[in-house]
């Protein structure tokens, strides 16, 4: 058992030849859980999950052999959910939502561990699609999109290793088109995704 300074229990769980192994709590000075779950043979393992000091639930984190494995679920202070994403192995793999502390939608996106690719799609207050970008390795490439907030398009251009390349054509809110951009090298098709 590990105390604050001030004698109250900071950490409680249990050992097994001399590493941590079983069930695991950590506590807030005030006595306020703060973080609680598995431990095998070290490293977290199972459900883990962490408390803001009011006692509100903060996060839920599904472990494997020390690594995120499994859904992982955030809550802003309010309750209202804040992220929920998927691991696999320690990396995020899969459908992602991020919400605003009012519980309106607002960036939701898919990652590839195996490709190295991802899809994020942002959104408008009222909730209709804002702009959708395209990674690989981390940085933006391919298609990108945006729209106006009443739905119409505005934006449609190329990134390239996190570059805007190509062609960029824009609309105004009517739909009529505006003068487009250039960038960089032209990509042999926009429609090459």
């Amino acid at each position: 058992m590990a105390t604050y300074p001030s004698g109250s229990t900071a950490a409680s769980g249990s050992f097994r030849g001399g590493v941590p192994d079983g069930a695991w709590t950590f506590w807030y000075e005030d006595g306020g859980r703060r973080l609680s779950g598995t431990i095998r043979d070290g490293v977290e393992n199972g459900t883990w999950t962490s408390w803001y000091e009011d006692g509100t639930k903060q996060a839920e984190i599904h472990y494997v052999s020390g690594k995120p494995d499994g859904l992982a679920t955030t809550w802003h202070p309010n309750g209202a959910k804040a992220l929920e994403q998927s691991y696999r192995d320690g990396e995020i793999h899969g459908r992602w939502l991020r919400y605003e502390p009012d519980g309106r939608l607002r960036v939701e996106g898919v990652v590839d561990a195996n490709t190295n690719t991802a899809t994020e799609t942002w959104y408008y207050p009222h909730g209709t699609k804002s702009a959708r970008y395209h990674y690989t390795a981390g940085h933006r490439d391919g298609v990108f999109e945006a729209w106006h907030k009443n739905g119409a398009p505005s934006v449609v251009g190329r990134y390239r290793g996190g570059e805007k390349v190509g062609t960029w054509q824009r609309w105004d809110e009517s739909g009529s088109a505006l003068p487009p951009e250039t960038h960089g090298q032209a990509p042999a098709s926009l429609d090459a995704r």
